[in-house]
Formats: structure tokens, C-alpha cells, sequence
């Protein structure tokens, strides 16, 4: 499920939209499923590109016990089913899922968390079950390789599934080589959507009649992914009840994605978004809307960038920490410390490297043969592999936070540069190296910067003027040379 919640600034806007309209079960009698999915666990987290857009990776403990996923879901009527809960603490729908496990459950990591829990566990026909949570209604049940989680409204099956629409069931069977796929019967939906329409136009601005209006017109919808290559492919089709309502549904998709596009313009994620949104192709055939999306290193590059700011974080936060400690900066060499290394030795023992910091001799150079034999123990905040880094602080005269009388929230204290040296060297960056690189940017790119304070943030090319940028890069109320 989590693969649909990414696509839903994409094509299939309101297809998701339709299935988030999510609050509770409906405390009676399921009626056939009218939506199915699967997921094809091991063959989706071979992809970086899906490891990247699901934001896990596949030694991830929680994913590489499980080897796939498939269920179904059945919706109420009423749209005030959905967003009035009986009962918060059980799934926003009636939901059936499988996990098939790569061995035996009670021999898993997760069984051993379960059991550590203290949670009930009771056994009949040799089917543990138990309850997820003291104030939920939905159970589980473990039974071989597999793990099962049931609403109350439908019952443990062995081997099966609960019974489906028959548009549902004829769609689930001809994408079930897909290595991710969902369904969805519409038309079998036809009471909720009209009550969520209802409720749409009563609650939502009046341009958004038009996009709650077409969800009338869909009879079934399916999602599948199929990996490519390097590349991860999303397909998508909606059926809908015309020639004419599928031509008008194709048309609002191309307006949604300029919309989407629009709202990333001179954000960090600009280029992955953007080049993601110009992937996606669309078609009328007949009825129906069929559509594309290709991902391939985009959403990469987009989680690398997460990473380079999680790091960033931790330096700012590390930095607290030594100040915190020492109540002084690491910036400037004590009377017993060599001018020649770098800040980022004295901060290791508050990035949980404290082994590493005591192999150090402060006294001497980072480049003495005593420190330079540990060059190549670079810690991954500082950089991904290698021994040299771009994190740079941006040298000035301060010493303490006291120094800083521009504001510490208004003055930068650390930007990824455009020069990488040896992380061990106390060698940084000017101000002027700053301004210079900021100026440069081109339309798309971005420079990070970590603020005194211990915010980051992520300045645009064209995001701030030259000079309110410049003033950023000292630390006291005024900029040397100016007046």
C-alpha cells in the first residue's frame, strides 16, 4: 500500500484519494472485497529506486523476514463510516492481509518480539492467535510461514483469501505476475463514492468539484509494478464509464501534474519530483486511462539528499552537545592542541565515536603519522566513503555562542562546499568560498546550510538575494567592508 500513497500527487490522484478515505471499521457484516493487492516482497526490494521511494532499505529487519504481502479490503457505504471511528485502534477499513514469511514464524525476530511484548497468545489446531493491540478488535493469527491479519468482520482461511467482487477477482488473477499490484472495483463502490462526493462539495473548495465529480464516472481501477532494468515502472489504468469521461479524466490528470510540478518549484526536491512527474505518460484507450511512471535514480538521489541532511543535523546537534560540555566551540585550538586538526576529531565523542576520538593526538597535525594513519576511519556523518568530506565550517573568529550577535538561528555555521578535503585537516571554507558558490548555482540546484541554532536549510539558487545571503556568513552584526 505505501508504493499507492507516493503516486498521489500523480495520475492516479483520485483513484488514492478513494482509498485514503480512511477512519474505522464498519462493525458489520463484510461484503465482498472490492479492493486486492499483492506485493512480491524480494523481487520489489531488489530496486533502488523502490527501496528509495518506500524510504526502507532490504536488510531492513522488519522486511527481510517477509517474502510477500497480499490481501484485500472491503470498504463501507457511507463515506461518515470512514471518517467517524468506532474504534481508532483498529484498520480504517475491514482488511485481510498475508504475510508469507521465509520461514517458519515462530522461528522469526519478530515472533521473539511478540513474545516479549507479554501479549496473549492462544493456540488452537495448532494457529497461534492474538490480538495487536489491548483495544483492538482485529487479530492474528500465525499458522506455518504464514502471518495473518483479520478485522473481526471476516474469518481466519487457510490458503485463501476472503471472497472478492467478480471485477476485482478477474483483475487480481491477470496482474498477479506484477512484482507489486492493487485493484479496485469502483462501480461496487458506487454508495461511498456518491456520499464522499456529497461530502466533497459541502466541505471543499468549489474548484475541486470537477476532480469529485469524475470519481463517479470510474468502474475499476489497477496499479501494478513492473521492474525494468535499472528502472522501476508503475502502470496504471482506470476504466471509466465512457469515450467521453475517460477523455475528461485524462485531461484533469494533466492539470493535477502541472499542479504538482508547480507546488516543488525551488524546493530541495525539485529535481527528483519533477523529473518523477515528467516521466508519467497517459493515454485514452477507448474507456479507459492507461498511464506510466518511470522511477529510476531519481527517488535515489532524493533519499541521498535526506541522508545529507540527517547528517547535517548531527553535526549541528553534536556541535550543541561539545558546547554543552566544554561551554566554548570546537572551532578555535586550545593552548595544547595543534592548529593543523580539524573540529571534527574534537566532536567525535559526541557523534557516539569515542573509540576512535581517544586513538587520536590532538597535539600533533592531521597529518603526523600518528593521526594519518586513521584518515581512512572517516565517520559517515562526514561522508559516504573515502576520507575526505565537503561538510565545511565557515571559518570566523567565534568562540562561543555568546560571539554570535547577528543570531544564531540567522548565521550559518556549516554548508556543504564545492572543495572536499581530508576530514581530519582544519581546513575550511571562507565566507567569500560561500558567496561564491551560492552565486554559481544554476536553476534546480541548492546549497544546504546548517545554522548555529541547529536548523538546516536548503537555499535555492535565485531563493534569497546575494547580499541578505552574504550577511548569513558572519557571525557579528555587520559584514567586514561594508558599511
Amino acid at each position: 500500500m505505501s508504493f499507492a500513497r507516493k503516486e498521489s500527487s500523480s495520475l492516479f490522484f483520485c483513484f488514492v484519494l478513494c482509498l485514503l478515505l480512511s477512519s474505522a471499521a464498519t462493525g458489520q457484516e463484510s461484503r465482498p472485497s472490492t479492493i486486492a493487492f499483492s506485493v512480491r516482497m524480494d523481487e520489489l526490494m531488489k530496486h533502488k529506486s523502490i527501496q528509495a521511494m518506500l524510504e526502507i532499505r532490504k536488510d531492513d529487519p522488519t522486511f527481510s523476514q517477509i517474502e510477500s504481502i497480499k490481501g484485500v479490503i472491503s470498504l463501507p457505504e457511507d463515506f461518515k463510516d470512514l471518517i467517524e471511528p468506532e474504534n481508532p485502534h483498529d484498520p480504517p477499513f475491514d482488511i485481510y492481509v498475508q504475510f508469507e514469511m521465509k520461514e517458519e514464524c515462530s522461528n522469526t525476530k519478530m515472533f521473539e518480539q511478540i513474545q516479549s511484548t507479554g501479549k496473549k497468545l492462544r493456540e488452537l489446531d495448532g494457529i497461534v492467535f492474538y490480538s495487536p493491540s489491548s483495544r483492538s478488535k482485529s487479530e492474528v493469527a500465525l499458522e506455518g510461514k504464514t502471518m495473518t491479519l483479520f478485522s473481526p468482520n471476516f474469518r481466519y482461511q487457510r490458503d485463501q483469501l476472503p471472497k472478492m467482487t467478480s471485477s476485482v477477482s478477474k483483475m487480481f488473477k491477470n496482474t498477479d505476475q506484477a512484482a507489486a499490484m492493487m485493484v479496485l472495483d469502483f462501480k461496487d463502490n458506487a454508495a461511498l463514492i456518491t456520499s464522499l462526493v456529497k461530502y466533497g462539495k459541502e466541505n471543499m473548495p468549489p474548484m475541486a468539484e470537477p476532480y469529485l465529480d469524475i470519481l463517479e464516472k470510474f468502474e475499476a481501477g489497477v496499479a501494478s509494478v513492473k521492474l525494468e532494468n535499472d528502472s522501476t515502472v508503475i502502470q496504471m489504468k482506470v476504466d471509466c464509464s465512457t469515450n467521453d469521461d475517460a477523455t475528461r479524466l485524462n485531461q484533469m490528470l494533466d492539470e493535477l501534474i502541472q499542479i504538482a510540478k508547480a507546488s516543488f518549484e525551488g524546493q530541495m526536491s525539485e529535481e527528483a519530483m519533477i523529473t518523477m512527474l515528467d516521466s508519467m505518460k497517459s493515454k485514452v484507450a477507448g474507456k479507459s486511462v492507461e498511464g506510466t511512471m518511470t522511477l529510476s535514480n531519481v527517488m535515489e538521489k532524493a533519499v541521498e539528499r535526506n541522508k545529507l541532511i540527517n547528517n547535517a543535523r548531527q553535526t549541528v546537534i553534536s556541535m550543541h552537545n561539545f558546547e554543552s560540555a566544554y561551554r566554548k566551540l570546537p572551532f578555535q585550538a586550545n593552548n595544547n592542541e595543534s592548529d593543523k586538526i580539524s573540529w571534527r576529531v574534537k566532536m567525535l565523542p559526541f557523534m557516539e565515536q569515542g573509540e576512535l576520538f581517544k586513538k587520536f593526538d590532538l597535539s600533533k597535525p592531521w597529518d603526523s603519522p600518528e593521526n594519518k594513519k586513521l584518515l581512512d576511519l572517516m565517520p559517515e556523518v562526514f561522508g559516504a566513503e573515502g576520507n575526505k568530506t565537503n561538510l565545511c565550517w565557515i571559518k570566523s573568529d567565534v568562540e562561543t555562542f555568546a560571539d554570535i550577535t547577528r543570531g544564531s538561528s540567522n548565521t550559518i555555521a556549516f554548508v556543504y562546499s564545492n572543495k572536499f578535503v581530508p576530514w581530519t585537516e582544519n581546513n575550511d571554507v571562507t565566507p567569500d568560498d560561500v558567496i561564491k558558490q551560492y552565486t554559481s548555482l544554476k536553476p534546480g540546484e541548492y546549497l544546504t546550510a546548517m545554522m548555529y541554532d541547529g536548523s538546516v536549510k536548503t537555499i535555492a539558487a535565485g531563493g534569497m538575494e546575494p547580499e541578505k545571503f552574504e550577511e548569513m556568513l558572519y557571525p557579528a552584526d555587520k559584514v567586514p567592508n561594508k558599511k
